[in-house]
């Protein structure tokens, strides 16, 4: 490994070595110039960084032509670039800004985890086959203050690690320092060891948790699309009203039987995107949307509200200038190093979020359109002191979530980022637009590693099929989330066979909610999902099991309840030292009645036979004694 890094094009030279082995401490240096290469063992873990840059450096290069023997790489920027083979021209780039053109030419394919996304690579050597303990990775973590990263290697199998446009806020930052880890089982497990290192360097926040985070998340988005219509000036219109909006949220009330789920009120409560002060066609005016979020908390519904840092459509908001904003491809953006942009989203949050006279009193933001990032490559920021890309975007989530939460202390915050050191209380997994949930499940292998924080796991864009699978995952991965009523985005209407498996996937999931503490498992590959206790009287067991994607399971120390979309029997296990005292199923015309269950295959399993929540069970119980 080529220890020597190339500065502006020139390959620096070291003659001297400085040994600390106390600390584990390795220094190549010269009098010649102020640079020092520097390896150290820190948290346990062997790193790499430069040492001595205190200003602007164009282009940083670490591992200049150095030889790595890789047959794969695996890096986590996009849902179709998750592998990298074909080693004989390899280049591996993450930005911390995404084109809004390139996004609508993708189809919207790479909307997902990116700004900022982590910065991290999993590599597995070439003599090594698929066994387990095969994959080494890089982490570099923190919010770096560079444009782009890019990773390359040539037909001879040489590598070097490109930063471009390192330009630091402070004196005080640091250039960029990679870690190093060998011997994991699987390339997903270097977000986990990204995150690990990041929390013991204080780069992570752990949000706090209250009850009603965990709820069910619903929507009517796919029934408010059929209203949609773009009016002049980027204005959004719907030939839609208020009380239709409130009478899809009664719908799924009726169907659900319950009143115990979060209503987001998604990017249509606004009349243009940026502009967060002008209400849109559906609500009218202010008073009237604070009217509906008022009959929504009477319910017993905690509201959401949408938001978006820097998309601007249609007008600029009042006392907003075109100097404060920066023109990208086909966007405006908004500059929030510009002291009156971030006034503006502050009383827009105070709006947003106050129960003041005058505001909305939502409980919480859906961050979106988060791979909109300025593009800071170039320099007309209004304030260079607020540094470039994940550095400048990790600073206004920063301003954001702690103004947010000063308003309203439980205020439920999400986006869509797995870089762990943005603050933030929900992962988002944002809109999925393929026919299937296996995207949908590749992001979620990617978010679960990232603990402490809870998964909304976004079913934005449904059909019937898909969310046959959909609603037996979500429940186990994070907070299930629904964005229809009355019918799916393929515009097709909601069968009863739908609104059963509705309420029967929320009814058990609500049995034992997901909470931040329990240890997630997501292995698409393995067909593996489940959750797990890690306190209380089952800590280490099972909190909810999905079954091959068709059955879904939650446990408490009393009872576990099933529901399930298929017609088959399962093996289900039994909590330690609990046996099965008796099993029943309720049926959609309430009767309760006692089930058959057999002994299992397994030591401390059950066998017990399912039928789809679609025809007659709404779920089947099996108490424990």
């Amino acid at each position: 490994m080529n220890l020597l890094p190339v500065i502006d094009g020139r390959q620096m030279r070291f003659d001297t070595l400085s040994i600390d082995s106390s600390i584990g401490k390795y220094v190549l240096m010269s009098e010649k110039h102020p640079y020092q290469a520097v390896i150290q063992v820190i948290n346990n873990q062997i790193s790499y960084y430069i040492a001595g840059i205190k200003g602007y450096i164009k282009e940083l290069v670490y591992f200049h032509n150095s030889y790595a023997n890789l047959s794969l790489l695996r890096n986590f920027t996009a849902d179709y670039q998750n592998y990298q083979t074909g080693w004989e021209k390899c280049y591996v780039e993450t930005k911390s800004y995404i084109s809004p053109i390139a996004e609508e030419r993708n189809n919207k394919i790479r909307t997902w985890g990116l700004t900022p996304q982590p910065r991290v690579l999993a590599g597995k050597l070439h003599y090594l086959t698929e066994e387990e303990n095969s994959w080494f990775g890089f982490s570099l973590p923190g919010a770096l203050p560079v444009h782009s990263t890019i990773f390359k290697q040539n037909g001879s199998r040489t590598i070097k690690m490109i930063f471009n446009g390192y330009h630091p806020a402070t004196p005080d930052d640091q250039p960029p320092c990679i870690y190093f880890f060998d011997h994991l089982q699987r390339s997903y497990d270097i977000l986990e060891k990204h995150y690990e290192i990041s929390k013991a360097l204080h780069y992570t926040i752990d949000p706090p948790f209250y009850s009603w985070w965990n709820k069910p998340i619903l929507s009517p988005n796919s029934d408010i699309a059929e209203y949609y219509k773009l009016g002049q000036n980027g204005v959004y219109r719907f030939d839609l009203e208020h009380d239709s909006f409130v009478k899809y949220i009664t719908k799924i009330e009726e169907m659900t039987d319950s009143t115990d789920f979060t209503v987001l009120i998604d990017g249509y409560w606004y009349a243009n995107t940026g502009n967060y002060f002008s209400i849109s066609s559906i609500f009218k005016d202010k008073e009237t949307l604070r009217q509906v979020i008022d009959e929504l908390h009477r319910r017993g519904h905690r509201v959401l509200l949408w938001l978006s840092l820097f998309k601007i459509e249609g007008e600029l908001p009042p006392g907003i200038t075109p100097d404060m904003t920066l023109q990208q491809d086909i966007f405006r953006m908004f500059d929030h190093t510009c002291p009156v942009v971030r006034d503006y989203f502050r009383d827009v949050i105070r709006f947003m979020l106050s129960a003041n006279e005058g505001c909305l009193n939502g409980d919480g933001i859906k961050l979106d359109y988060s791979y909109l990032s300025p593009d800071t490559s170039r320099p007309f920021l209004y304030d260079q002191g607020w540094g470039v890309g994940d550095q400048l975007r990790s600073k206004v989530n920063a301003y954001i979530y702690e103004w947010a939460h000063s308003i309203k202390e439980d205020a439920f915050i999400s986006d869509t980022c797995i870089e762990p050191s943005v603050p933030l209380d929900v992962i988002r997994l944002n809109d999925e637009w393929g026919e299937d949930v296996n995207i949908w499940l590749e992001r979620a292998a990617k978010a679960v590693k990232i603990r402490n924080k809870l998964i909304d796991t976004d079913g934005f864009w449904m059909h019937a099929e898909k969310f046959k699978n959909y609603c037996m995952l979500a429940p186990v991965i994070g907070i299930p989330s629904f964005h229809c009523s009355e019918k799916f985005f393929s515009f097709e209407a909601l069968s009863e066979t739908d609104y059963r498996r509705l309420n029967s996937s929320w009814y058990v999931y609500n049995h034992a909610p997901v909470t931040p503490d329990m240890q997630l498992v997501v292995r698409p590959k393995d067909q593996m999902y489940y959750r797990k206790y890690t306190t209380g009287s089952l800590s280490g067991f099972y909190s909810a099991i999905s079954i091959n994607g068709q059955c879904l399971v939650t446990y408490t120390r009393e009872k576990a309840l099933i529901a399930s979309v298929s017609s088959t029997t399962v093996e289900i296990p039994l909590p330690p030292g609990l046996k099965v005292k008796q099993v029943i199923a309720k049926a959609w015309s309430n009767q309760v009645a006692n089930h058959p269950y057999y002994e299992g295959f397994a030591k401390d399993t059950v066998l017990i036979p399912v039928d789809d929540a679609g025809r007659e069970y709404r779920w089947i119980e099996v108490e424990f004694i």
